[in-house]
């Protein structure tokens, strides 16, 4: 252990002179957050992570989650655009901009952090007239939904996994009498529902301006349903079947308004837990941390929309990535040329030629159908001259028989007599 030493006049002490010397600042817990000041620090003290209320506008900004670089961003975007052959995007002739943003969902919350133990559903009113802040977008004419990351606390993930993957072990294959998991077995006919522990409820509403002279304006209010896996970017898929039904002549404006978020497996598991094995709530335990929380702080939302201007401010939101179509197209280009060898390229739009190389094969996907036979038309350039194809091929039919010389066989195939063979 050091001792102390004399130090000479004028000269400043070091760490090693005094070694006993700290330097120190303090931070609010986020538990406190409504009462933050602007300018003040706070610290998630479970996770550790350290939070601002921005001096200038009073909104809870934080490095590590808004720190995204261009690569990461792009290269998620490729995997998304490659993961998820049926959605459609604006082309560079077409032109749009490219959008990646946080939502602040404890701002939306009440400045309150939600606790999905205790309440399952984070519910986003937006006709309450209380309610600061919302989570609401617009989306480009030329696109199909939208890609939404719910995102957890990375102490929740283990937790929020086991009880995924138990309620599925449970219910999937449930081969018994009771009623209650008999009912929610009935969940796994959508397609989607299996892979999901996060339900996503939210309001589309499409208008039709006339500006073409093909129809009369129109305008229609969709409430849809999706299914997205906490920690992961899922794909929101618009209701096709449905718009193209309504809007014949296509769709001038989308927009997106996110009603709730809600955790239905873990809500079912945890009010059910007589079902799962004795041991099922002392696994848990071993997931959980002390303070019986499940967080989720923010919602990362990736999309295209028309314009610049009509990109919506909220106050509880940051923008990651904020770019033209022309340029993140030819972002992911460049990443593509690593990769550029014989390929096989799934898509609904035609890839570009540094995309295309010589060696690969494009596989246009005209139509997706679902495990219930449901067919749904991509708009791909090729999908209107399919039913061509289907009128030559159409009467197509296979019979199945043997070669019998027996004329009252008829199912087989008769033929003429048969001679034997000699030298």
């Amino acid at each position: 252990m050091p001792y102390p030493v004399d130090i000479p006049d004028g000269e400043r002490p070091t760490i090693i002179t005094k070694p006993n010397q700290r330097f120190a600042t303090t931070a609010l817990s986020t538990e406190y957050r409504a009462y933050a000041a602007n300018g003040e620090l706070l610290k998630d003290n479970t996770s550790g992570e350290l939070f601002l209320k921005r001096k200038i506008d009073g909104k809870v900004v934080s490095f590590f989650q808004n720190r995204k670089m261009l690569h990461d961003i792009a290269l998620e975007l490729r995997v998304l655009l490659t993961t998820n052959a049926g959605f459609t995007y604006p082309t560079e002739e077409q032109g749009g901009v490219f959008v990646c943003s946080n939502y602040d969902l404890t701002a939306i919350n009440h400045e309150k952090l939600p606790n999905f133990y205790l309440d399952p559903t984070l519910t986003i009113n937006t006709d309450d007239p209380n309610l600061l802040y919302t989570l609401q977008f617009p989306v480009n004419k030329h696109c199909n939904g939208f890609f939404m990351n719910v995102t957890t606390r990375d102490c929740d993930k283990p937790a929020l996994e086991y009880l995924t993957m138990s309620y599925n072990k449970l219910v999937e294959n449930y081969t018994g009498n009771d009623p209650d998991i008999l009912s929610e077995k009935t969940k796994f006919r959508e397609a989607k529902w299996a892979g999901s522990n996060v339900v996503l409820a939210y309001t589309l509403t499409c208008i039709y301006t006339g500006a073409d002279g093909y129809g009369e304006p129109e305008r229609q209010v969709y409430a849809h349903t999706a299914y997205l896996h906490a920690n992961e970017t899922s794909f929101v898929a618009f209701p096709d079947a449905n718009i193209r039904t309504d809007f014949p002549h296509g769709v001038d404006y989308y927009f997106v308004e996110v009603n709730s978020i809600s955790f239905e497996k873990l809500k079912w598991s945890l009010n059910h837990t007589n079902f799962f094995p004795e041991n099922f709530m002392e696994t848990l335990e071993k997931f959980q941390l002390q303070d019986q929380r499940m967080e989720t702080q923010n919602v990362m939302i990736m999309y295209y929309m028309d314009e610049p201007e009509d990109y919506v401010e909220l106050g509880n939101d940051t923008i990651l990535a904020f770019m033209d179509v022309t340029y993140i197209d030819q972002y992911m280009t460049k990443m593509s040329a690593l990769y550029q060898n014989g390929s096989y390229i799934c898509s609904v739009r035609r890839p570009t030629t540094d995309v295309w190389s010589v060696n690969g094969a494009w596989a246009e996907m005209v139509r997706t159908i679902d495990r219930d036979g449901n067919v749904t038309e991509t708009g791909s350039e090729n999908s209107g001259l399919l039913g061509e194809l289907e009128d030559i091929f159409g009467p197509t039919r296979i019979a199945h028989g043997l070669l019998t010389t027996k004329e009252d066989r008829e199912f087989d195939f008769l033929v003429g007599e048969t001679k034997e063979a000699t030298e």
